[in-house]
Formats: C-alpha cells, structure tokens, sequence
C-alpha cells in the first residue's frame, strides 16, 4: 500500500473511533462548576420556597434529544462564606455519583447555610441508574441522598430526604 492509501485509511479509521465516542454513554469523572444563589432564609412571601428547610431534594429533568440531565439540588448545605460549588461527577456502569465541594476565599465563617444548586451532565443516555449524593455536612444518622431513576420512563422527577441536623432544622 501507498502512503496516501496508508493515510487515508488512518484518517477513515481515526473518523469512524470519533463518530463511536460521540454515541457513547458518558463515562468517567468530570468536574463542572455548579450554578447557586444566596443562603436562604426561608422567609414567609409570594416567593418564598414550597420545600421546607428539613427537606434535602434532587430534582432532575431530562431532555433525551439532547441526552442532557440537569440537576437541581434543593437545600444543599454548604459554609456561609462559599464564593463557588465544584460537583464531580463520576458515572460508572449504571451508578452516578455527585460529590459536591465548596470554595472560599478566606476559610470557613462560622455559620452554616442551605443553597439550592443547578448543574447538568451530557450526553447520558436513556436509561436506569443509581444516583448518589456526596454531601460535606451530612451527619452520620441522615440517610445519604440516593435512588433510582429510570430516564425511558420518567424524564423528570424529585427526590427529597429529611434532615434532622443543623442548619437543615433551624
């Protein structure tokens, strides 16, 4: 063979590895920076939330055309003082797994506050999994934030756990 036949047969080789990658299920860790507003106060008002502070939920909503899970996480607890939410996600097999860190600028205040985060993972196929929350301050009697959800059938959903330690019971 030549060295154009050789080259383009490298090149249609390289071409159908990358077309395959782009129709797998997302595998591995990522990193991604998690969208939040302000501690909450839970204060009585028109916009005030439907989910009480004793309540720790996932809400998820998934697009399938796109093959996007975006991901809500109502009354995350995290230190008063975080200037940015990291979220590792680690999808292996059938099991996803969150692990959220916080960031401060000059340490931890003194204080704890509940944030509700959003953040997405894509391309992830429709399908059944496990997802498991990693939370900085769940105590050890809280029961970890985890469940099934089967994406064919529902494409959006929440799941809430109730908390009994600070600053979830204020």
């Amino acid at each position: 063979m030549g060295k154009i036949q050789t080259g383009l047969l490298s090149i249609l080789f390289l071409a159908l590895l990358s077309c395959q990658d782009a129709n797998e299920l997302y595998k591995g860790k990522k990193v991604v920076d998690a969208d939040f507003g302000d501690c909450k106060t839970f204060t009585r008002s028109a916009s005030a939330d439907t989910i009480g502070s004793a309540f720790d939920c996932i809400k998820y909503e998934y697009d399938p055309s796109g093959k996007e899970l975006t991901i809500k996480h109502i009354n995350a607890a995290f230190n008063c003082c975080i200037t940015d939410v990291k979220v590792e996600i680690d999808v292996a097999g059938k099991l996803i797994t969150i692990t959220e860190t916080e960031k401060m600028a000059n340490g931890p205040c003194k204080c704890m506050c509940l944030y509700d985060l959003d953040y997405s993972l894509k391309p992830l196929e429709s399908d059944v999994y496990t997802f498991k929350v990693i939370e900085p301050y769940l105590n050890g009697t809280d029961e970890v934030l985890d469940f099934e959800m089967d994406l064919n059938k529902e494409q959006e959903g929440i799941v809430c756990k109730s908390r009994t330690a600070y600053p979830w019971e204020f």
